[in-house]
């Protein structure tokens, strides 16, 4: 099973904009029922759970059903191609991905698409500007924790408390994997459009690039055929297309998950974000985890402790670009508050950051879009 976002669930689309119920695209499998706005486009949605191994909701206003099928088919198989590009657990005919590439390591150079290129070489451009948190050559290590987390996820109660006895990796051989880790031992050749590693047992992991990548490349596709006023959540990485345009709508409604969502009566979220453009992403503690001896064991693995991060419960993130977004919201989870704050100034980063007590921080440029902090939808 792909793991290709930490955690994706981690931000939702507000009630007002409920998460979509609409079918896939095509003509076995259109739109919703279309709703006359502004400007003679209609309101569409769409969803599929077999993109990315997750769930994916559009709504899109549209001029007409065909036009927003058409989209939402491209949608579909740019998803599916970039899904079988950056997957990291499995090879498909024909393809050479980055589980072809962990295959090869210490062997060979791989041939590989222009795109996982380009998404390697982003991540280590971001890597460098994000205190060297986030490691796409951190696979030998996370392989471990995952192989645990999936043989235990499913072993925690409604309570939050273990219905079986649980195990972690051995601290020794996490120890001996960080050998195989030093980003410098991942050889990108832009020229040959190849990659080596060059360590036997070596893995590439960009879990926590590649979702945010794929779903910003989906996006300027759409806004390229056309489509300028939609809204995409990847499994909760939300990218905003473009702003609506109707009579009584000009921003989007995006939710934030509540950390404690597991807990009996809890509210679903914690504040609402009014915005016109860009990606709001989020990291937690409370997605895919197990318990272990009561504490939890999350997917957010700290590259110092060899353990799960313990700083925060979320960090949410907003900026343009998804990618960016899905990066620096593992990397940031994985910084005190404070180096968190200067990376987020480097980087042009707003950010809302919960901490373990339940307490909130969050950059000054966030309020203006905070329902908390007085934010109003647009008007028309």
């Amino acid at each position: 099973m792909i793991s290709l976002k930490k955690i994706m669930t981690s931000v939702v689309l507000a009630a007002a904009l409920a998460v979509p119920t609409g079918c896939g695209a095509g003509a076995s499998a259109p739109g919703s029922a279309a709703v006359t706005q502004k400007g003679d486009l209609e309101k569409f949605t769409y969803s599929n759970i077999d993109l990315f191994d997750t769930k994916i909701d559009v709504i899109g206003y549209a001029k007409s059903r065909e036009e927003f099928d058409g989209a939402m088919k491209v949608l579909e198989d740019e998803y599916r191609r970039l899904h079988k590009l950056c997957d990291f657990y499995r090879t498909y005919p024909g393809v050479n991905n980055i589980m072809t590439i962990n295959e090869n390591a210490g062997k060979e150079p791989v041939a590989v698409d222009k795109d996982i290129i380009d998404l390697l070489e982003k991540s280590r451009e971001y890597y460098e500007g994000g205190h060297k948190k986030t490691n796409l050559a951190m696979g030998a290590v996370l392989i471990q924790w995952h192989d645990f987390r999936e043989r235990y996820i499913g072993s925690n109660s409604a309570s939050g408390s273990n219905t079986e006895e649980t195990e972690i990796p051995k601290m020794e051989d996490l120890k001996a994997a960080v050998a195989l880790t030093d980003p410098d031992d991942v050889v990108i050749d832009r020229e040959k459009s190849t990659v080596f590693l060059k360590k036997p047992g070596m893995r590439l992991d960009v879990g926590a690039f590649a979702k945010g990548y794929a779903t910003e490349l989906v996006a300027q596709k759409l806004k390229s055929m056309g489509l300028e006023q939609a809204m995409i959540s990847a499994g909760g990485n939300i990218k905003i297309v473009g702003a609506p345009e109707l009579k009584d709508k000009k921003d989007w409604a995006v939710g934030i998950q509540n950390p404690d969502v597991r807990v009996e009566n809890a509210e679903p979220i914690i504040d609402l974000l009014y915005l016109k453009s860009g990606s709001v992403v989020s990291s937690g503690d409370y997605e895919r985890f197990y318990l272990y001896n009561g504490e939890i064991m999350h997917h957010i693995i700290d590259p110092d402790t060899l353990m799960p991060g313990r700083n925060f419960r979320q960090v949410t993130v907003v900026t343009e670009d998804s990618g960016k977004a899905d990066f620096f919201s593992t990397a940031l989870f994985l910084m005190t508050y404070e180096e968190g704050l200067k990376v987020a100034g480097d980087e042009g980063l707003e950010v809302l950051w919960v901490f373990p007590d339940g307490s909130m921080k969050n950059t000054p440029g966030l309020d203006k879009f905070m329902k908390s902090k007085g934010a109003q939808p647009a008007k028309a």
